[in-house]
């Protein structure tokens, strides 16, 4: 049995050693290294599963993780926002209201205060002004308990709409701000006294006028509304009414009308102050309380038309680093503008043209696209009404006719020339500048002089002066009449450029224009045409530089200086649209003195 085993033993391990010899070490590593690649090459094609479940899940982490970050930030604002005060004021009754930031730290309460130091309405002024007028002392009656926000309504009381004012001043403390009242009674030599109304205390002293004469003293009135001091200069019925508006269920605050929303909706959250006005209630009586057209006759046809069209106004005042920021938008009665094409469109106004305007200035009007300026003003003035627009339209058409005759037509030739990009200006002098940005150059260079040709056949300039009649009773009248001028064309240099003038014999009057490339430079004054070359030319760089108005396709620049010299506050003002199918949106940017 050993020996048998031994034997097969031995001969397995000759036949092992047998095996070895035919299949050599290196080629058995090699079939192993490429095997190995193998199974590498098909790890690699291996595609990357992943469940849908988790890709849902990733997305819905991603909205969710959206909506709450939206969700902390609008209770952040609210939290530290102050209650506006349109949730205390009777929508029927309110005919404006005015917030104003009181929260001195707030960054545009810093700026507006650094805006404001060099002029008449500094700080400073405005305090002194207000506590020689109530007797107080600002710091130590008013800020210690004063919160983040003061306000004005004109409350319409009276039937012919005339509004009294009631101010709402955000208190910190009842007691501290009671224990302030009983010393600005003490300090206009009178004591404080309390009576009862629906359920709320009014208080009351007398508020004595700077002064000798006594008969202009009033009653001041005051109670709370929640975390505000009511206060009233004359009016305890005002108060009343204030105090009424939060008991009784049936009455409309204006916070919750449509049109306060959507004006509040497009106001900045950081402001200096808020407006509302609500032309539904008596607009002529609020404007002849703050001396707007006090006694014209033109009131009522101004703002009867006015008011027709636009519901109520919203504006915010926003203070930046050079300028007073003031928004607006103006609510219409009807969405008529809805859909319009020349009102819903919508273009940034790039302002390319500036640089061709020389900087002195009184007024300035830049934009694009004229005749769809013209038609938006006129869809506006008329209500939506295509009649109206077509007949305004049509007054162009007949003074295109009178001034250039058959031959020009204010559809194939005056519109063409006026699509693009425009800028028209207004000197010292009273003289007139404007520049256009031609679409083919060599087409509207063509259109120009056709137009200036007919001008000169048909568009006789009148001069006017006064001639003297008899009349049968022998007295003398005087009648101003105005009799054509001829005009002469002619042509000059301006070092490589030419100018084309139309000017009367006596040269008094005259109209200065040159086409460059793709842009047209014309004049009534040849002094003002040459300084715009001079821009063109490199000769100067003193160029009409204001801010640009984003989201609207327009800008308007006044002077006011030029103007009203005596402003003691705004030395100029940027203004520009942007339309919307429920109202108009207005920027304006005004420069302090």
């Amino acid at each position: 049995m050993g020996r048998k085993s031994s034997a097969k033993k031995k001969r397995r391990l000759e036949e092992k050693i047998k095996e070895e010899k035919k299949t050599p070490k290196s080629k058995k590593k090699k079939a192993t290294a490429k095997a190995t690649a193998k199974a590498a090459k098909k790890a690699v094609k291996v595609k990357i599963q992943v469940p849908r479940q988790k890709i849902f899940g990733g997305l819905l982490s991603a909205i969710l993780f959206t909506m709450l970050v939206y969700v902390s930030i609008e209770l952040f604002t609210t939290a530290f926002r102050p209650t506006s005060i349109a949730e205390y004021l009777p929508a029927d009754k309110t005919s404006a209201m005015l917030e104003i930031n009181t929260n001195v730290d707030h960054t545009q309460l810093v700026k507006a205060k650094e805006l404001l130091a060099q002029t008449s309405y500094s700080a400073e002024v405005s305090f002194a002004k207000i506590e020689e007028r109530m007797s107080l002392d600002l710091e130590k009656d008013i800020q210690p308990w004063l919160g983040r926000q003061i306000g004005v309504a004109e409350i319409a009381i009276e039937e012919d709409g005339s509004p009294k004012t009631v101010y709402f001043l955000e208190t910190m403390g009842r007691e501290q701000t009671k224990t302030s009242l009983a010393n600005v009674a003490e300090n206009n030599l009178t004591e404080i006294s309390e009576k009862t109304y629906n359920n709320e205390k009014i208080y009351e002293f007398n508020l004595r006028y700077p002064g000798e004469d006594r008969s202009l003293d009033n009653m001041a009135y005051a109670s709370f509304v929640d975390k505000y001091l009511i206060f009233s200069i004359g009016s305890e019925e005002v108060i009343h009414l204030i105090l009424d508006a939060q008991t009784n269920t049936t009455q409309t605050k204006l916070a919750e009308k449509e049109k306060f929303q959507d004006a509040l909706d497009e106001s900045a959250i950081n402001r200096v102050a808020f407006v509302f006005i609500n032309f539904d209630q008596h607009p002529e009586a609020l404007l002849q309380k703050y001396g707007v057209f006090s006694g014209s006759s033109l009131l009522n046809s101004a703002i009867d038309p006015f008011s027709k069209i636009f519901s109520s106004e919203g504006l915010v005042v926003i203070a930046a680093d050079k300028y007073f920021e003031i928004e607006t938008f103006m609510s219409l009665e009807e969405d008529f503008l809805k859909g319009n094409r020349y009102v819903t469109y919508q273009a940034d106004y790039d302002a390319e043209l500036m640089k061709y305007i020389p900087e002195e200035i009184n007024v300035f009007w830049g934009g694009e696209d004229v005749e769809r300026q013209v038609k938006r003003i006129a869809t506006l003035l008329s209500e939506g009404n295509e009649e109206t627009t077509q007949l305004f339209e049509g007054v162009f058409e007949s003074y295109t006719e009178k001034y250039f005759g058959n031959n020009v037509s204010l559809i194939e030739d005056i519109y063409p020339i006026l699509q693009n990009e425009f800028a028209l200006a207004q000197n010292a002098e009273g003289k007139y500048l404007i520049s256009l940005e031609l679409e083919d150059p060599t087409e509207d260079a063509l259109r120009i002089q056709k137009i200036a040709n007919n001008f000169i056949s048909a568009g006789a300039v009148f001069e006017p002066h006064i001639e003297e009649h008899e009349l049968p009773d022998g007295t003398i009248a005087q009648e101003i009449v105005a009799t054509p001028e001829e005009l002469i064309k002619s042509e000059t240099k301006y070092d490589d450029l030419t100018i084309y003038q139309m000017e009367t014999e006596s040269k008094e009057w005259g109209v200065y224009y040159s086409i460059l490339d793709s842009i047209l430079l014309a004049s009534t004054n040849k002094e003002f045409l040459e300084k715009s070359l001079d821009l063109y030319l490199n000769k100067s760089d003193a160029n009409l530089a204001i801010s640009k108005i984003p989201n609207s396709d327009e800008v308007f620049h006044f002077n006011i200086l030029s103007f009203w010299p005596e402003s003691k506050l705004v030395k100029s003002l940027s203004t520009g649209k942007e339309y919307f199918g429920n109202g108009v949106k207005a920027y304006y940017y005004i420069y302090v003195e």
